[in-house]
């Protein structure tokens, strides 16, 4: 997990010099004033502060808070009633069983029709066990007791550490990364195709093509904003 935490931010900090390093370099291609005076060195060193800094957070939080965050994320609601009493029930047995004396702190119920659970958390005091209501309906207690032991092994084990992480790391790469990196992509596909009309049909595009770059380039500019 150690490992996998220090890759993310290898990685996020590639990530952000090759956005900002590209989108400067497509912003001075299209001519947007002010982006000459613009150092790739300086802003690509806050690019990658900031990217680093935002999984160093996110990893922090999740390790803080992942019992409840995760479940969250997913649109599990806390369990109550019935519900509760069945899945404290277990937990508090299977605690007993494997000599951890700590049940986890935590049960989730997730209302979808599929059977399935999942835990999150870095330890059994420290987790929650999320189930879905198809697999509180279709198991018997038995089923739904093996289900729950299977679980906490994977917190007492930190399987559940490893797989909050990469949760995290997807998370962030969806919302921080890929939206940025096609954006700029797609732009300097959509510019040399502008470049090739424009040599394709003479000087009469030129101005047509110029003014159609400089609103590409401000959607990328906006596109690192959002």
């Amino acid at each position: 997990t150690l490992f996998f935490v220090l890759m993310g931010i290898v990685w996020v900090a590639i990530m952000e010099f090759l956005i900002v390093a590209v989108k400067i370099d497509f912003l001075r291609y299209v001519d947007l004033e002010g982006i000459e005076s613009v150092d790739i060195k300086s802003a690509s060193t806050w690019g990658i502060a900031v990217a680093v800094s935002f999984w160093v957070l996110l990893t922090v939080v999740l390790y803080l808070s992942s019992q409840s965050v995760v479940p969250g994320l997913v649109g599990a609601k806390r369990a109550g009633g019935d519900d509760l009493k069945i899945l404290a029930a277990l937990g508090e047995e299977m605690a007993l069983a494997s000599g951890e004396g700590v049940p986890p702190a935590r049960f989730y119920v997730l209302e979808s029709p599929a059977q399935n659970a999942f835990a999150c958390g870095r330890s059994i005091k420290k987790g929650s066990i999320v189930v879905t209501r198809g697999l509180l309906e279709k198991l018997s207690r038995d089923e739904l007791q093996a289900v729950i032991a299977h679980e906490m092994a994977h917190l007492k084990n930190g399987d559940s550490w490893y797989t909050v992480q990469a949760v995290g790391f997807v998370w962030a790469v969806l919302t921080a990364g890929i939206a940025a990196g096609l954006a700029v992509f797609l732009a300097l596909a959509i510019l040399s195709l502008v470049g090739w009309i424009i040599s394709k049909f003479g000087e009469e595009a030129e101005g047509a093509g110029g003014c159609l770059v400089a609103i590409i380039g401000l959607m990328v500019l906006f596109s690192g904003l959002f």
